[in-house]
C-alpha cells in the first residue's frame, strides 16, 4: 500500500474535493499546526497567475522546462496552462479587480488626493502615471495606480484632460489634492482639472487648494541648482570612481592601495546616476571616505591610463588628440566633504516626502522648519564653502517655501493633528518667519487667521454635504478670528513646550 500511494498510479488515489492533511508553518518559523488541504485546479491557477504579475515573469515562464519538472514533483495533478492562456488569465484578473476596486470606490465614496508624474521613453515616447490616495473604511492609508499610460506631449492642457478622463473612468468625483512637480505646465493641468471638478460638483472650496508642489521635486531643484556651481568638482570625482570601477584589476588595485594606507573599505565605492542628486549624494558619501586611497591609488602609478588614456585610432596618420584628465585634487574632495554634510539633511528629508504607507502632510512643516534652520546656520558658518552653499540654496529655498506661498491645507494637517494643534503651527510658523523680527507677531496673526477661516469653510462645505445624517454635528461655537495676539508670551518654544505639558 505505501509502494501504491507513493508511485500514484490509482486513479482513485485521492477523489475529486478529497481533502488531505498538512502542514502549515507558522510565520516565525517556529510552529507547526495540521490543517486540511484540497487540491483545486482553478484556486492552482489563479496563485500561478498573480505570480506571473508580482514577480513580472514572461509568460513564456509557464512552458519552460525547469517550470513543468517543478510543477510535476509539486504537485502532478496540476496542469500547467500554456502561455496564451495563462495571457489570457492575467487578462482575466486584471478586469476583475478593476471592477472590484471601481465598484468599491462607489460604494463607499472616497476622496481622493492624486499624484501624478510624466517622462519620456528612450525611444522619445511620453507617458503619464496617475496615483490615487485615500483612506478605506478601516481608517488604513492605501494607494493605487490608476492609469498608465502615453501621452501626446507634456502640455498642461493635455495632461489634464487625460487625468480628467481617468477619473470619469473611474467613476471618481471627489478630488482633494493633485500634487505635481514643480513645472509651469503642472499650473494649466490642475487648473483645468479644478475647473472640471467643480463642475461635478464635489470638490471642496471650489478648487482654490488643489494644487500642491511635490516637496521631494522642491528639494532637488533647491540642490541641484547649488549643484551645477561645483559641477566641475563633482565631475572629476565621478570619472575617477567611474575609472576605478570599470575594471575588475583596478578594482583589485584600489583594494590593495586601502590596505597600504590601513583604511578598512566597509561600503564600496558607488556611481551615481547624473540626473538623480540624491544618487550622487551616496557617491560622494562613499567616496569621500577613501580620498587618501585615491591618492595612494594615483602615486603607485594605477592612474596613468586615466590620465593618459589611449588615442583613439583614426583613419589617416593623423591621431586625434587626447581628451585631457585630471585626478581629483585636494579642493575637490573639501567640496566633496561639504556637499555630504549639505546634503545630508535634503537626503533624509526626501526619504520621509516620499513615503507611500504613511501619512506625509502633517510632517511636512517639521522637514521644512528643520531645512531652514540648518540652512540659516550654514549660511553664517565660519566655513565661506558651506556658506556660499547654503546662501544659495536659500534663495531657491524662499522661493517655493516662504510661509505666504505654502498651500494653506498642509497647515490645516498641522492643526487637526492632535500631537501639534494650534500652538505647535503657531511655533513653527515663528521659527518660519523669526528673521523678520519686525513683524514676526503681525504676519503669524494674520496667517493663522486665515487658516482658522479656511477651515471653518470647510467644516461649513463638510456639514452641508452630509446635512441629515449625523456624521457631522455642529459646533456650539463658530471658530472666532484670533484675538489673543497681544497675550502671547515673549519665548514662542516656551509657550508650545507647556501647551505639550497640558
Amino acid at each position: 500500500m505505501n509502494n501504491h500511494i507513493k508511485k500514484r498510479k490509482c486513479p482513485q488515489f485521492t477523489p475529486p474535493g478529497q481533502q488531505q492533511l498538512n502542514f502549515q508553518v507558522s510565520d516565525d518559523g517556529e510552529t507547526h499546526s495540521v490543517v486540511t488541504h484540497s487540491f483545486d485546479q482553478d484556486a492552482c491557477r489563479a496563485a500561478l497567475t498573480r505570480m506571473v504579475i508580482k514577480d513580472e515573469l514572461p509568460f513564456i515562464v509557464v512552458q519552460r522546462e525547469g517550470f513543468l519538472e517543478f510543477c510535476h514533483q509539486l504537485e502532478p495533478r496540476f496542469k500547467v496552462p500554456s502561455r496564451f492562456t495563462e495571457a489570457r488569465d492575467c487578462m482575466k484578473m486584471y478586469l476583475n479587480e478593476y471592477h472590484r476596486l471601481k465598484a468599491d470606490f462607489r460604494k463607499y465614496g472616497r476622496r481622493f488626493c492624486l499624484t501624478t508624474d510624466t517622462w519620456s521613453s528612450v525611444t522619445n515616447m511620453s507617458y503619464m502615471v496617475l496615483n490615487g490616495h485615500y483612506i478605506d473604511e478601516n481608517w488604513v492609508l492605501k494607494k493605487k495606480i490608476l492609469n498608465f499610460c502615453p501621452v501626446t506631449d507634456h502640455t498642461g492642457l493635455e495632461l489634464g484632460k487625460t487625468v480628467a478622463s481617468c477619473l470619469l473612468q473611474w467613476g471618481i468625483e471627489r478630488v482633494f489634492t493633485l500634487t505635481v512637480d514643480n513645472v509651469s505646465s503642472n499650473n494649466e493641468t490642475v487648473s483645468y482639472l479644478s475647473k472640471r471638478v467643480v463642475g461635478w460638483k464635489s470638490e471642496i472650496l471650489g478648487g482654490e487648494h488643489m494644487h500642491l508642489r511635490g516637496a521631494a521635486h522642491i528639494l532637488s531643484l533647491v540642490v541641484k541648482d547649488d549643484m551645477d556651481l561645483y559641477n566641475e568638482s563633482i565631475s572629476r570625482i565621478r570619472e575617477a570612481v567611474k575609472f576605478i570601477r570599470g575594471s575588475g584589476e583596478r578594482l583589485k588595485k584600489f583594494r590593495e592601495c586601502a590596505e597600504q594606507r590601513k583604511i578598512n573599505i566597509t561600503k564600496f565605492l558607488s556611481l551615481d546616476c547624473e540626473i538623480r542628486w540624491n544618487s550622487t549624494y551616496q557617491m560622494l558619501s562613499t567616496a569621500e571616505k577613501y580620498e587618501e586611497v585615491f591618492y595612494q591609488f594615483e602615486e603607485s602609478g594605477y592612474a596613468d591610463k586615466f590620465l593618459n588614456p589611449p588615442r583613439p585610432s583614426t583613419r589617416g596618420n593623423t591621431a586625434a588628440p587626447a581628451i585631457p584628465k585630471v585626478w581629483p585634487i585636494a579642493s575637490d574632495w573639501e567640496i566633496a566633504r561639504a556637499f555630504v554634510r549639505l546634503l545630508k539633511r535634503f537626503y533624509d528629508a526626501t526619504l520621509k516626502f516620499s513615503g507611500s504607507t504613511y501619512v506625509t502632510s502633517n510632517l511636512f512643516l517639521d522637514e521644512v522648519i528643520s531645512t531652514n534652520d540648518i540652512l540659516q546656520e550654514w549660511v553664517k558658518n565660519g566655513n565661506m564653502l558651506l556658506a556660499d552653499m547654503a546662501d544659495w540654496m536659500v534663495l531657491k529655498y524662499e522661493k517655493y517655501w516662504a510661509v505666504d506661498k505654502i498651500n494653506k491645507m498642509l497647515y490645516i494637517a498641522v492643526l487637526l493633528d492632535p500631537r501639534r494643534k494650534e500652538a505647535y503651527l503657531r511655533f513653527s510658523l515663528r521659527e518660519l518667519l523669526r528673521e523678520n523680527v519686525a513683524t514676526v507677531d503681525k504676519e503669524v496673526h494674520e496667517m493663522m487667521t486665515v487658516v482658522k477661516l479656511i477651515l471653518t469653510n470647510m467644516f461649513d462645505e463638510y456639514a452641508l454635504l452630509y446635512k441629515g445624517s449625523d456624521m457631522v454635528s455642529r459646533p456650539t461655537a463658530e471658530i472666532q478670528p484670533d484675538t489673543s495676539l497681544s497675550q502671547e508670551p515673549q519665548n514662542p518654544i516656551n509657550r508650545f513646550v507647556e501647551s505639550e505639558k497640558h
